[in-house]
């Protein structure tokens, strides 16, 4: 019978990314339960890294479960024509939990203990799409944990029947509302309902921002108005951002300082808005070189922003890309912003990881005694190489599981 003081896991050789020295981890019941040499910590099941670097597990804060892997469906040329083939798309549910399901497991298989979707509850949509999202996810509850955002739409004026779906969305378990505000004239009056519902519910607001390459940012003004106008204490997640790139430099610095100053998250999302960005939709002609059309990360960072990032649209009309490793993301935003000095690129290192789970308000999240058996193992040479180049895992565990990883049995 297994000694039940003892750790269920052991990984040995592994350099914890807030400490200089090589240390076994202990895990049991699913959580961290002590750090140490090697012969000092006994277990029966046990993993050598060989001086490894080891993370808490990805964050994915940003992307769509309902819209994923239907590429097949269509690939959009614009932001407009991608909206148009996602309605047809998000119709069909049919086929839903079945791609969930894929995801997961490769979100699973990345690393990801935790992923926030935004879920389309506006016009035309029934209670039914959450619930598939739900049911799919179930299998693995032990491993990631999933936070959906009830979006309520991006080109229509809300009605009362939106926000009815909007409300029994939070009902169902969506814990913030969003939205786009990319395509209103005036998101002002949507962006008010949002921030009003959500300070009724008890919910974050987690809104689709400024996703073009005018030079204005009347989303972003619109959700800082509204911060400080309601007072609203939730937290509050701002993602694209794109249009903050290209407007006046001292307009930028002012908003850039209210972000800081009301504690607003920007999520830089990088891979969706290099592939849409800078087309004809947005006022632009096709020719090159065109906008980055990714938010000024460097600059967010400079003014102490908290600035995080996602794999967003994955297969699917918006993106055709992807597979949904953080990798990817985080070394595509590097190269986009252009991210070389070592506050940046700690940023990347954050970007999710720490920040990301600070954004979700996630508990027990990071490397210490107590938190949730939530780690991912790197050969690098060095920190400074984190997430700079492609890198295989040679350890993942979620929950306590061992996902990825060799055992061994036995005592050192």
């Amino acid at each position: 019978m297994p000694d039940k003081n003892l750790p269920d896991l052991v990984i040995d050789g592994a350099r914890p990314w807030n400490q200089a020295e090589a240390v076994s981890i202990a895990i049991q019941g699913g959580r961290i339960t002590g750090f140490g040499a090697a012969q000092d910590v006994l277990g029966g099941t046990r993993i050598d890294l060989g001086n490894m670097a080891v993370y808490p597990a990805f964050v994915e804060p940003h992307i769509h479960l309902d819209k994923a892997l239907t590429q097949t469906r269509g690939r959009a040329r614009s932001i407009s024509e991608a909206a148009s083939i996602s309605r047809d798309v998000l119709r069909d549910g049919e086929a839903l939990e079945g791609r969930v399901s894929i995801l997961l497991s490769e979100l699973v298989r990345h690393g990801v203990c935790a992923v926030r979707s935004h879920v389309n509850v506006g016009p035309g949509y029934g209670p039914e799409t959450i619930d598939r999202i739900i049911r799919a996810a179930a299998p693995y509850r032990d491993k990631i944990e999933l936070q959906l955002v009830a979006f309520a739409g991006s080109d229509v004026k809300p009605g009362a029947s939106t926000w009815r779906n909007v409300a029994r969305a939070i009902e169902q378990g969506c814990i913030a509302i969003g939205g786009g505000t990319s395509r209103r004239a005036d998101p002002g009056p949507f962006v008010t309902q949002v921030f009003d519902l959500a300070g009724e519910k008890g919910c974050d607001v987690d809104l689709h921002v400024d996703e073009h390459l005018e030079p204005h940012c009347h989303g972003l003004e619109a959700v800082l108005n509204e911060m400080h106008r309601s007072g609203f204490s939730g937290r509050v997640t701002v993602g694209h951002c794109c249009s903050l790139g290209v407007v006046p430099p001292s307009h930028r610095s002012e908003l850039i300082e209210q972000l800081r100053e009301l504690d607003v998250t920007v999520i830089a999302l990088p891979l969706t808005n290099l592939f849409l960005q800078g087309r004809s939709d947005a006022g632009l002609s096709n020719a090159f070189p065109s906008p980055r059309g990714v938010t000024p990360v460097r600059e967010l960072v400079a003014a102490g922003v908290r600035v995080i990032t996602g794999s967003d649209n994955i297969q699917d009309p918006y993106l055709p890309y992807g597979n949904g490793d953080p990798m990817i993301a985080l070394m595509v935003l590097g190269i986009a912003a252009q991210l070389t000095e070592p506050a940046e690129l700690d940023c990347l290192r954050t970007a999710m990881t720490s920040s990301a789970a600070t954004t979700l308000g996630l508990k027990r999240y990071g490397l210490e005694v107590g938190c949730k058996a939530d780690l991912v193992g790197f050969d690098q040479p060095s920190f400074a190489h984190t997430f700079t180049m492609p890198l295989s895992r040679q350890l993942v565990v979620l929950g306590g599981n061992l996902v990825v990883g060799d055992p061994q049995r036995g005592s050192p």
